[in-house]
């Protein structure tokens, strides 16, 4: 079953690219009307007015939110950026679906829309091409018979913008990513690289000794598996293990 938000937030990205969704500085830009919202601005039902702010400031300003607030069992933090997140997440898939569910010209964007949403849940097709659509890149793969073919193939699949200081962006698929930036000591700039690839989000996910953690190395160490069974690649257990450890 594919997740109907992650097919929405793949749209929009791909949407992005076809003209559905444009900067704000078209003609019909200027004719839209801004009206004051009644919910912007400081929200003073988050503050702790029972604490002086020389005390605590942090207390005074979030208290209220703190004690109102129960984190999500799906998550293990929650603050405004991650509700305004989920908010429009939400908006965003409410006004996929809608579109979706309409009947806009094939050749508009919203028919664009609704078209590349709907090859995003048809399981049938995508079942049905198999390993086919990444065929090109396991045969790139497979033919690696050098150290220098190695780095061709890793430098060419390198993330060279991930930001660890300024974004906090650590995030790559691939093996590394690269972050140039004034080195420690302040002599020169420099790159710095980071590991990438890893599929579970953190090292105690790896190193825990809590029961459910465990439980779910065996089953992630089983996916594994079950993906490179999928490629049709040989001794899929064993490699699992490898590709694991």
């Amino acid at each position: 079953m594919i997740n109907r938000r992650l097919a929405v937030a793949l749209l929009l990205a791909s949407v992005a690219t076809l003209g559905g969704l444009s900067a704000c500085n078209t003609s019909e830009d200027s004719k839209v009307v801004h009206i004051s919202g009644t919910a912007l601005g400081i929200d003073t039902g988050a503050l702790d007015k029972t604490i002086k702010p020389g005390d605590d400031f942090y207390a005074y300003a979030n208290g209220g939110w703190m004690k109102r607030t129960e984190i999500p069992a799906d998550r293990s933090a929650i603050g405004g950026f991650a509700v305004a997140d989920i908010r429009t997440e939400t908006q965003l898939s409410d006004l996929v679906e809608d579109i979706a569910k309409g009947d806009p010209a094939p050749d508009s964007n919203a028919g664009r829309i609704k078209a590349l949403y709907r090859s995003y849940l048809n399981t049938k097709v995508i079942e049905s091409a198999g390993m086919t659509p990444i065929a090109p890149d396991l045969n790139r793969i497979a033919a690696i018979v050098s150290v220098k073919d190695l780095s061709r193939e890793m430098g060419s699949q390198l993330r060279a913008d991930v930001d660890p200081l300024n974004a906090t962006n650590f995030h790559t698929e691939n093996l590394f990513g690269l972050f140039v930036t004034q080195s420690l000591p302040g002599t020169a700039v420099m790159p710095y690289f980071l590991q990438g690839g890893l599929g579970l989000p953190e090292r105690e996910y790896y190193l825990s000794a809590d029961p459910k953690i465990a439980a779910l190395r065996g089953q992630y160490r089983s996916y594994i598996a079950k993906l490179l069974t999928d490629a049709g690649i040989p001794d899929a257990d064993l490699r699992a293990g490898r590709i694991f450890d």
